[in-house]
């Protein structure tokens, strides 16, 4: 299996965010680590006040299931 890697970031619009922060934070991280888990994928979330930076590792098919969700 070749590894291979993708980053991307996002910008955050603070109010499109219907929950608590926290909340969201914590459900979107769970649903991350769920799909990565099931692609064999691993990586970081650097989390900025208004932007999101991600690292993912893995083979070509699983990171692009991942990134897809």
């Amino acid at each position: 299996m070749a590894l291979q890697a993708i980053c991307y970031t996002c910008e955050i619009d603070w109010a499109a965010v219907r929950r608590p922060v926290e909340t969201e934070i914590e459900r979107a991280l769970a649903r991350a680590r769920r799909l990565n888990r099931l692609n064999g994928v691993t990586g970081a979330i650097l989390l900025y006040p208004d932007r999101l930076v991600q690292w993912l590792e893995g083979n070509a098919n699983g990171l692009a299931d991942s990134l897809d969700c």
